[in-house]
């Protein structure tokens, strides 16, 4: 999945720090990675929701075929 390619990018350069030399002169910077603190786009929690979605489909589609066999 793309997201673990990118979570894994962000992860590497977390702490790091960014150096740029520019006509014989060194700039830095340090590196703030803040991203998915809630771990909301993690497969688990992808795979978590997608499990969910299924059994509400699967539960509409029990009751609707309730109300026709009714």
């Amino acid at each position: 999945m793309e997201y673990k390619g990118f979570a894994t990018a962000m992860d590497s350069l977390r702490n790091r720090k960014w150096a740029k030399r520019i006509d014989g002169r060194f700039f830095q910077a340090l590196i703030k990675v803040d991203f998915d603190r809630t771990r909301h786009l993690s497969e688990a929690q992808i795979a978590k929701r997608a499990e969910e979605r299924r059994n509400i489909e699967m539960e509409k589609l029990r009751q609707e075929e309730e109300e026709l066999n009714l």
